[in-house]
């Protein structure tokens, strides 16, 4: 088990996509630091996850990761809990849909700090760690609509555009020390964002949360030997299904 006792921090870690790769790491039994802002949401999933191996530790916390001293508090518990990172996914994300005119500039700030601020900080936070062992894997979970038009997601897409942009440039930052980099780009996944872009969807079409996480899995068993930059993951049936 080349996981084993080593320390993920998971984002968004209470369902969906975030839950599903904490499930594939604790089956190889990393010991996790897993966060969400619903906090019976991630004692839940954390009551869960040590359902699956009782040997597996699991840190939970109620973090915002749009708020600074939220993530900075969090890295710093996930530190003294176990001493080091070895890898973050950046998982949390929200979107809103509608015509653009019709976004709030409430609803615009909160679909950036949470996609993209949001991982900028937990990143912020984290690599200085990664630096001082000069090891680390950074998976920040983007999506294909930051690469394809997509009528009434015009924000989020964004918001996954710009997180695809910055990985870009931070992966050449952090080669150097030693410390990969690497972003997946699902298409349409079946999770609870759904409901912000209407119902008139084919779910039984769309990815499984459990394909990303079997994703991650793979590129962080693989991390000793090479890198994967990118990889995106689609529906056979095309990005979205109706």
């Amino acid at each position: 088990m080349v996981l084993k006792n080593k320390i993920a921090v998971i984002t968004g870690g209470s369902k969906g996509i975030g839950k599903a790769i904490a499930e594939s790491l604790a089956r190889e039994r990393a010991k996790l630091a897993i966060c969400s802002r619903n906090e019976i949401a991630i004692m839940s999933a954390a009551k869960e996850l040590n359902l699956i191996d009782d040997s597996v530790r699991v840190l939970f916390k109620r973090v915002d990761v749009k708020y600074e001293d939220e993530v900075r508090s969090f890295v710093n518990d996930v530190i003294s809990e176990f001493g080091q990172i070895d890898y973050l996914i950046n998982n949390a994300g929200t979107g809103d849909g509608g015509l653009l005119e019709n976004i709030s500039i409430e609803d615009y700030n909160n679909i950036i700090d949470t996609n993209l601020k949001g991982s900028y900080l937990m990143m912020k936070y984290v690599i200085p760690f990664m630096k001082v062992k000069k090891a680390g894997h950074i998976v920040n979970i983007s999506s294909i609509a930051g690469d394809c038009g997509i009528p009434g997601a015009s924000i989020y897409s964004a918001s996954k555009a710009a997180l695809s942009g910055l990985s870009l440039s931070l992966r050449e930052e952090l080669r150097e020390h030693n410390i990969r980099l690497s972003v997946i780009k699902p298409g349409a996944v079946n999770t609870d964002i759904w409901g912000e872009f209407g119902n008139n969807f084919d779910k039984n079409k769309m990815i499984r949360p459990e394909d990303v996480g079997k994703t991650v899995l793979f590129i962080l068993e693989n991390s000793a030997t090479c890198n994967f930059d990118e990889i995106t993951i689609m529906p056979h049936s095309g990005i979205l299904s109706e």
